[in-house]
């Protein structure tokens, strides 16, 4: 009896620890803020923005989205359209947002973005959570995607492959038609290629009352 107290004494303690744990980890995310640059200059690297940043307030994730380009034939560079920046403080974050929002990047003048203009905006309510859950449904929507563009190849790939085969049949009965009846081919040609003339219907002539009736000119031209 004392035993299986004991036991349920701590795991209830487990549970409260595990608990309290909870709502501290909570606590510490509410007080997170992230911001969303919609533009990331060319020659800009994750490295360089979160030093950019963490000038403002202390970071912890950061994340672009890649966009790969080919410049050479052998040399890759990888280029980024968009980003998510984590601050510990949602407090500065708002405050970073609100401060650099439409001004010069700056840094060094013979910078590629040393004019560009920053473009970000805090999220609120926008949690990191939230950007893993955008991140997992866009790439269910790429795959389903991916998915219907090798279904439809595939439709066209069997249809064309049946098309083929067929049009190989056609041309081996051909063939062995030729080979039993030489004159077959030439038939086949001469008949689509016969003339047909138009017929006319008949019209009824008219026949005047002073002219001789029609048995009496036959038995005249025949006594002739």
């Amino acid at each position: 009896g004392k035993g299986e107290e004991s036991d349920s004494d701590e795991g209830a303690k487990e549970r409260k620890e595990r608990e309290r744990a909870l709502r501290k980890w909570r606590k510490k995310q509410d007080r997170r803020g992230v911001v969303y640059i919609s533009r990331i200059p060319a020659a800009m690297t994750p490295t360089r923005v979160r030093q950019i940043f963490s000038k403002y307030g202390k970071l912890d994730r950061l994340y672009l989205t890649p966009a790969t380009k080919k410049k050479g034939r052998n040399n890759k560079r990888t280029l980024y359209l968009d980003g998510w920046v984590e601050f510990l403080d949602k407090r500065v974050a708002k405050q970073v947002a609100q401060t650099l929002n439409t001004t010069p990047i700056g840094g060094a003048r013979r910078s590629a973005y040393y004019e560009e203009l920053w473009n970000i905006r805090y999220l609120s309510g926008f949690k990191w959570v939230h950007l893993n859950e955008k991140m997992a449904y866009d790439n269910a929507v790429r795959e389903q995607k991916l998915r219907m563009g090798l279904s439809q190849a595939k439709k066209a790939n069997a249809m064309y492959t049946a098309r083929a085969e067929k049009a190989q049949v056609d041309e081996h009965v051909q063939h062995r038609k030729r080979k039993r009846d030489p004159q077959a081919e030439a038939r086949e040609s001469l008949n689509a290629t016969a003339l047909t003339f138009p017929q006319h219907k008949t019209r009824r002539v008219e026949t005047d009352d002073n002219m001789l009736p029609l048995d009496v000119l036959k038995k005249a031209f025949a006594a002739t």
